[in-house]
């Protein structure tokens, strides 16, 4: 298939198989992820030379193919030679994993259900029509709707990467590669000041809002918030041009013009994007190395949405967090490239060492400078004054 190299590579391991009963099966984990992949960009008119999108297939076939096997995938010989059957793939998916990807699809995009046909709003919010019309209402979309819709919107925003400038043949000295020199801009305070001061006001296709738990005026409830308020400010701020409050991504925690006073030195960078990452529970956050995270997670005293769940599937969750935290950085890079935008780098701030840590790996394997990314530790603890507050 076209661009399939766009698809993030499959981790492999010696224990896929032995752990999903892969040996046993028609079909390797591997196999099934990439042929998963195909069936789905096809099944949803999905280019993968859209490399954004390739990703996002990716992440979902991962998923599919790391969950437990079905009867119908176990090696049986003798039903083999009476029975031939194909291995399940997109057509064959339940109507929430759809949904789940047209949820995804939408945040890649920048979307909200308003996007959405008017018929399919159910499915994410409240209409107001009672309990028992909105069940009714609920239950009479199919997959197919929902694979219909996706297919309408994969047809508008489905779209090739544009391609990289070919080289050119310079005067007598060598040749000049167009488009491969990057000329670092210089940081200016005012511009980026104002920037996030029409931000502030959202005016001309600005847009921002108040920090979570922050909009009536008083302290956040939750400690990830209030991390995030302590460190970056009480406001977020969108990276976009023609900004709305229907379409703001990405949303920085906060934005630093100048060079902010109270920083942790070496990551007091003006013209800067900011992140916050907060770690309430060391063993179970997912910002940590996958096998810690495995090890932190093998017991029932875990938070709701990891009980019960299966090594394969707590491995396919971790995937999915760190494919969405790349995403993000993905798109703070595209803020970047844009010169309507005047901030040049970011830098993650984090509660804890494994979490700087995971963060660096990220920001290591999109093989960016330190001048353009990083990532830092700095005390949850109020007793601190250390903060990229401008």
């Amino acid at each position: 298939m076209e661009c399939e190299d766009n698809l993030p590579p499959f981790r492999s391991s010696w224990r896929n198989d032995f752990e999903l009963g892969s040996i046993f099966a028609n079909e390797a984990t591997e196999d099934k992820y990439y042929r998963v992949a195909r069936e789905m960009a096809s099944y949803y008119g999905i280019t993968l030379c859209d490399s954004a999108e390739a990703q996002l297939i990716g992440n979902h076939a991962m998923s599919f193919a790391m969950q437990s096997r079905s009867i119908s995938e176990i090696y049986v010989p003798i039903v083999d030679d009476l029975f031939e059957r194909d291995m399940p793939g997109a057509e064959d998916f339940a109507r929430s994993r759809h949904l789940s990807f047209l949820r995804d699809y939408l945040q890649i995009h920048g979307l909200t259900y308003q996007d959405v046909s008017p018929s399919l709003h159910i499915l994410f919010t409240d209409t107001g029509q009672g309990l028992m019309a909105s069940l009714w209402e609920d239950f009479n979309i199919s997959a197919q709707d929902v694979v219909n819709e996706i297919r309408r919107l994969t047809a508008q925003y489905s779209v090739p990467d544009a391609p990289e400038p070919p080289a050119e043949q310079a005067d007598e000295g060598g040749t000049v590669i167009l488009g491969s020199t990057f000329d670092f801009p210089v940081c200016r305070p005012p511009e980026a000041r104002a920037f996030r001061s029409m931000a502030l006001q959202r005016v001309s296709g600005h847009w921002s809002r108040a920090a979570n738990g922050t909009a009536s005026g008083g302290t956040p409830s939750r400690a990830n918030d209030r991390y995030q308020v302590n460190k970056c400010g009480r406001t977020e701020y969108s990276l976009r041009t023609g900004a709305s409050a229907r379409a703001h991504r990405p949303l920085a925690d906060g934005l630093a013009p100048s060079s902010p006073p109270f920083a942790k030195s070496g990551y007091d960078d003006g013209c800067c994007i900011l992140e916050a990452k907060y770690v309430g529970a060391p063993r179970t956050t997912p910002y940590q190395e996958r096998r810690d995270f495995l090890r932190g997670t093998n017991s029932p005293n875990v938070p709701k949405r990891l009980r019960g769940l299966s090594r394969p599937a707590r491995i396919a969750y971790w995937e999915g967090i760190r494919t969405t935290q790349a995403g993000q950085l993905g798109l703070y890079l595209g803020a970047m490239a844009d010169l309507e935008i005047p901030y040049w780098s970011v830098v993650y701030i984090c509660s804890r060492d494994s979490c700087r840590d995971y963060f660096r790996d990220i920001i290591s394997l999109a093989r960016l400078p330190r001048s353009i990314a990083k990532a830092c530790t700095s005390s949850a603890r109020t007793t601190t004054s250390e903060n990229w507050i401008v």
